[in-house]
């Protein structure tokens, strides 16, 4: 919904979990692949101890022994710098 802060051009959120279209500004590519993002940015963070690396515009996770590589892609995809990338 819409509140006071978001009509202003306030921008909440952690970072590190708040997808790269929200950190724009470009309000037209908030979605439901915004919560996708910050919802596997968490659970990343909840099993690696670590939040998803930033490079920029781009979010990098590393390999680890800890979850499998096709869990790892999946990471990968849900953290897509694009919203047209990632899973709805």
């Amino acid at each position: 919904g819409r509140n006071a802060s978001s009509d202003r051009g306030v921008i909440g959120g952690t970072p590190g979990f708040t997808a790269p279209e929200v950190w724009s500004g470009q309000r037209d590519k908030i979605g439901p692949a915004a919560d996708v993002y910050s919802l596997a940015a968490f659970f990343w963070a909840l099993i690696t101890g670590k939040p998803p690396k930033h490079h920029g515009r781009s979010t990098r996770i590393e390999s680890t022994d800890l979850i499998s590589r096709r869990l790892h892609d999946g990471f990968a995809h849900c953290l897509a710098e694009s919203s047209e990338n990632r899973s709805q």
